[in-house]
C-alpha cells in the first residue's frame, strides 16, 4: 500500500515537474550520492578504514600508481610499518609537491607513468592536480587551465622487473580514467597471481576514457572478488548493468585464493541488499565456501 501511494506521489509531481519536483530529485541524489559511496574523503570514504585493517594483516609491498602529492601514500606509511610503497606521479610538477609531500625511506618516488603498452602519453595537467589526466579534462570542467605535459610511459610487468618485484600485496591505481590501461600493463603479475589486493577509482573519467566498470569486470572476476569500497567495509558484488552509472567510485578486489573468514572479518565484507544480492550469489558457485561465509 505505501509502496503505491509513493509510486503515485512520483509520477503525479516528479514525472509531470510540478512544484517540489525537483526537491524530490534531491533528496534522492543525496541517497544515491551516499548509497555509491560518492565521497573523495580518504579520512570518510573508507580508504582509511581499509588501510588500518590492512596494516594490521601486515603489508609489504605496496604499488600508488597515481600519487598525486602523497596523501594516499602517507596514509600507508602511517598504518603500515612494514610497507614498502613504489609511487608513480606522472606530472614533473606535480612529481615535485609529491618529493616535498613524502619523505620516507620506504616510499620510493617515481617520475613516470605506467599504461598498458611502453611509450609516450600526453597528458592534460591541471593546477587542481587531482584531476590531471590522458582524457579531456574539460569535459568535467571547463573552466580549468590545461597545459599540455609528454611523460614517458612503462608497463607494470615491465616497471616490476626493472625493479626486481615479484609480488604485490596492494596495487592502488587512481589515474583519472586510465586506470584499465594501467592494470593491463601487470597483465603478467595478474596471471601469475602475484598481486594480492587492487584498488581502482570508477567515476566520469571511465566514461571520458570510453570504458566501463564491466570492462573491470571482464578483466579481473576470473582470478579476482570486485568489492565496493564502504567507510567500515567492502560490498563484494557481482556486475550488474546498473552499476556502470559513472559515479564517483572506489573498488577494491581481493584474489580469491587469499579470501577466508579472517579475511572477510577483518575487512568488513559482506553482500549487497536487494536483487543484488541474490544476482551476486548465484555468482559465488564457483566459490561455495565464501558463498557460506557470507550467506
Amino acid at each position: 500500500m505505501m509502496k503505491q501511494a509513493v509510486n503515485r506521489l512520483l509520477d503525479s509531481v516528479v514525472k509531470r515537474r510540478r512544484r517540489g519536483a525537483f526537491a524530490f530529485f534531491a533528496m534522492a541524489r543525496r541517497v544515491m550520492w551516499a548509497y555509491n559511496n560518492e565521497d573523495v574523503n580518504i579520512a570518510t570514504n573508507g580508504e582509511r578504514w581499509v588501510l588500518r585493517q590492512l596494516g594490521r594483516r601486515g603489508l609489504v609491498t605496496v604499488f600508488d600508481v597515481g600519487a598525486n602529492v602523497g596523501d594516499w601514500v602517507r596514509e600507508v606509511l602511517d598504518h603500515s610499518p612494514t610497507a614498502t610503497v613504489y609511487c608513480y606521479e606522472a606530472i614533473p610538477s606535480t612529481f615535485a609537491l609529491l618529493t616535498a609531500a613524502v619523505v620516507d625511506p620506504r616510499a620510493h618516488l617515481r617520475n613516470r607513468a605506467l599504461s598498458d603498452k611502453p611509450g609516450t602519453l600526453d597528458f592534460n595537467a591541471s593546477a587542481l592536480t587531482a584531476v590531471s589526466s590522458v582524457y579531456d579534462v574539460h569535459k568535467f570542467d571547463s573552466s580549468l587551465a590545461i597545459s599540455k605535459v609528454a611523460v614517458s610511459a612503462v608497463t607494470g610487468d615491465d616497471e616490476c622487473a626493472e625493479i626486481g618485484i615479484d609480488r604485490i600485496d596492494l596495487l592502488k591505481i587512481d589515474t583519472e580514467g586510465h586506470d584499465l590501461a594501467v592494470l593491463s600493463g601487470f597483465s603478467g603479475m595478474l596471471a601469475r597471481g602475484a598481486v594480492d589486493i587492487i584498488q581502482f577509482e570508477y567515476n566520469v573519467f571511465t566514461l571520458l576514457a570510453r570504458r566501463g566498470l564491466f570492462d573491470f569486470y571482464d578483466l579481473l572476476e576470473d582470478r579476482f572478488f570486485l568489492c565496493r569500497l564502504l567507510p567500515n567495509g567492502l560490498e563484494l558484488m557481482a556486475y550488474q548493468r546498473e552499476l556502470d552509472n559513472f559515479a564517483q567510485s572506489n573498488w577494491i578486489c581481493l584474489r580469491k585464493d587469499i579470501v577466508d573468514a579472517d579475511l572477510i572479518k577483518l575487512l568488513g565484507i559482506r553482500l549487497p541488499d536487494g536483487d543484488r544480492r541474490a544476482v551476486t550469489l548465484r555468482s559465488l558457485a564457483d566459490s561455495p565456501a565464501v558463498a557460506k561465509l557470507l550467506a
